[in-house]
């Protein structure tokens, strides 16, 4: 909760800082935020503002990306990872922890892999890296070994419906996944959101 409460208080301010004769805020306000995170978190409090200010206007934008040089149009950014840009102020929300999940029919049929090694007689589901932006989201830095299959989605909740109905495994967010956890000790990392 600690980063949705710091969306919103980011965004209290922001409002604060731009009210209007009539105490409301009106206008677009354009927000970029991974798709998972946004939906669970930026959408609740952007949804509270927007009916607290009957004439604003919101539009977000869901992509799993780092922060941009040139932010054209988007008045907030959220992002995964450490910011390598000078015209940004960051507000640091979590940390970030991925860990390998299973289904829990696909547990209960399988079991969990005994070792690392193990994960190759797996299918693994992740996002597509060729056209990942945060590589460290990537299987290929996962560290792991190469799947006997994969199944690759651009949409957080695509990868969870996969994992929820495949014989696969994931590297995803421990903050909200409702899948069963498995190794977590050993396939625990993290990164700055």
């Amino acid at each position: 909760m600690t980063a949705a409460e710091a969306i919103e208080a980011t965004l209290g301010a922001l409002s604060g800082a731009i009210r209007t004769d009539d105490d409301s805020l009106s206008g677009l306000v354009r927000i970029s935020t991974a798709d998972g995170f946004g939906a669970l978190f930026v959408t609740p409090a952007l949804v509270r503002l927007q009916q607290e200010n009957p004439r604003l206007n919101v539009e977000m934008l869901s992509a799993t990306r780092k922060v941009s040089q040139n932010r054209s149009g988007v008045d907030l950014e959220v992002v995964v990872g450490r910011l390598e840009v000078t015209n940004a102020q960051p507000i640091f929300l979590t940390n970030y922890f991925l860990r390998l999940y299973a289904g829990r029919h696909y547990v209960a049929d399988r079991g969990v892999p005994a070792t690392l090694g193990d994960v190759s007689e797996h299918g693994f589901v992740s996002y597509v890296e060729s056209a990942l932006q945060v590589t460290e989201l990537g299987h290929r830095s996962s560290q792991l070994p190469a799947p006997k299959t994969s199944f690759q989605a651009t949409s957080i909740f695509a990868q969870v419906e996969a994992v929820r109905r495949a014989p696969a495994l994931a590297c995803c967010p421990t903050s909200w996944w409702p899948a069963t956890r498995i190794l977590s000790p050993c396939c625990r990392r993290s990164s700055s959101a």
